[in-house]
């Protein structure tokens, strides 16, 4: 069984309602651009629960919904240029009806729930694009020393060489930044802030 989560990027600003009706409750709207949409067998719903809220992030909660309930389904599969491993598609929600236990902590805190998560999604991101540097550093730096211009490889000429350096430089950094990051979070120490920063670099 697979699980995700449909989390948008902004926040505050959900249109997916649950209404209560009785002890259940009653989703409609839709979600565009969910990753693992069509393979996934359950999925964490942000939707608003609330619309007399004081604000948007007061009236936001959490719900699982499970493949095959009535009124919920996925969109065909979208094409993109990328990530192929990971399908993208659209989900439906008409009216499906979600018993209270469907509900993920308590109504209308959803919102601080996610936002507590976030360090942890923006260290991940920082994570992977500090793997796909080092990946394709040594990629590059197999390459110049291998494709030769005016009867010498590429890697002799120096500004390859200052090129590479450069690289090198600015991937140990962002190494030794997120293992420090790493180290903060195993001690649930890393800030808002700190996770931020290494997603930027």
């Amino acid at each position: 069984p697979s699980l995700l989560s449909v989390q948008p990027s902004d926040l505050q600003g959900v249109r997916t309602y649950a209404k209560k009706d009785g002890d259940d409750w009653i989703l409609n709207g839709n979600k565009v651009f969910i990753t693992n949409g069509c393979m996934a067998d359950m999925v964490i719903v942000v939707t608003v629960t609330n619309r007399e809220a004081k604000t948007a992030a007061h009236g936001i909660s959490l719900f699982l919904v499970e493949k095959g309930m009535p009124g919920f389904q996925a969109g065909k599969k979208l094409e993109k240029i990328g990530l192929m491993a990971q399908d993208t598609a659209e989900l439906f929600f008409e009216d499906v009806r979600l018993p209270a236990s469907a509900l993920l902590g308590q109504a209308n805190k959803g919102f601080y729930y996610l936002m507590n998560e976030l360090p942890q999604e923006r260290l991940l991101i920082a994570d992977m694009a500090i793997a796909s540097s080092e990946f394709m550093f040594e990629e590059t730096r197999n390459y110049v020393t291998q494709r030769k211009a005016f009867g010498k490889t590429i890697a002799h000429l120096q500004t390859v060489q200052h090129k590479l350096a450069e690289l090198k430089t600015e991937i140990c950094v962002g190494r030794s930044f997120l293992d420090t990051c790493l180290q903060l979070h195993t001690e649930k120490r890393l800030d808002s802030q700190t996770a931020s920063m290494a997603k930027y670099w």
